[in-house]
């Protein structure tokens, strides 16, 4: 039987960790608030050191309630 051929699909936008730091700044960055990609990447890089002293399921608690948050919001 023949192997079948892997082909390998493009991440989406924002699948890596650096794609999801430039979103955030990209949304961040307002008329009212001027953030850049650097100091986004400070506040997020701070906010997975405090889910890293964590345990891991309350990690996941904690990112899975800002997931329902999100959800919950107009955007």
């Amino acid at each position: 039987m023949a192997k079948k051929k892997t082909i390998k699909k493009p991440a989406p936008r924002g699948a890596s960790l650096a794609g999801i730091y430039n979103d955030v700044s990209r949304r961040a960055d307002t008329a009212g608030l001027k953030i850049s990609a650097a100091e986004t990447r400070r506040v997020l890089a701070v906010f997975f050191d405090l889910l890293e002293d964590r345990d891991p399921r309350e990690a996941f608690a904690i990112v899975a309630a800002g997931l329902a948050e999100a959800g919950s919001r107009r955007r």
